[in-house]
């Protein structure tokens, strides 16, 4: 019997105005640092810590731990969600819909050092959609749920799919 099981995670995102003010902050320091050159010492010394500062923000991003809200665990008979606490189990022959959205390997913005951020998403037979953010710690774990995905794929009267990039119901 094929299987998957793998944690659900939630990925810090930074907000649009801590991202803008970085990279404004970054831009200003990189070029008063290199381009204009202050003669004053206290600027010049201002300028080369806010770039080191903000440069090695920007770089820790993919060093920060997403955070653990549970586990999911994919039979080929059900999926057991075990999502902060509470335990909701959906039988595959219920599902209309199941998918995994993969968003690839090496995109600084999608990339974490520990794991990728990948989701599951699902429609169960009422019609209620669920996304999982899930963490896949290496290339064997996303290859071994697409494997299981093909191995659904057959017998199931419902839409399965793997995709790379935006998605959507």
């Amino acid at each position: 019997m094929e299987s998957f099981e793998t944690r659900i995670v939630k990925t810090w995102k930074p907000s649009k105005w801590l991202r803008t003010l970085g990279i404004v902050l970054l831009v200003a320091s990189a070029a008063s640092v290199f381009v204009w050159k202050p003669d004053i010492p206290w600027l010049s010394v201002l300028s080369y810590f806010v770039y080191a500062i903000t440069f090695l923000f920007a770089l820790s991003l993919s060093f920060i731990k997403s955070k653990n809200l549970g586990g999911i665990f994919i039979s080929e008979e059900n999926i057991e969600i075990d999502f902060q606490g509470e335990k909701q189990i959906f039988l595959i022959s219920d599902l209309k819909q199941l998918g995994f959205n993969n968003r690839g390997y090496g995109s600084f913005w999608k990339h974490k050092i520990q794991e990728n951020k990948d989701h599951l998403y699902f429609m169960d037979g009422s019609g209620d959609k669920y996304d999982y953010e899930i963490s896949i710690q290496n290339k064997e774990k996303k290859e071994g749920l697409k494997q299981f995905l093909k191995v659904v794929k057959p017998n199931s009267p419902f839409k399965v799919e793997g995709q790379t990039g935006r998605y959507s119901f």
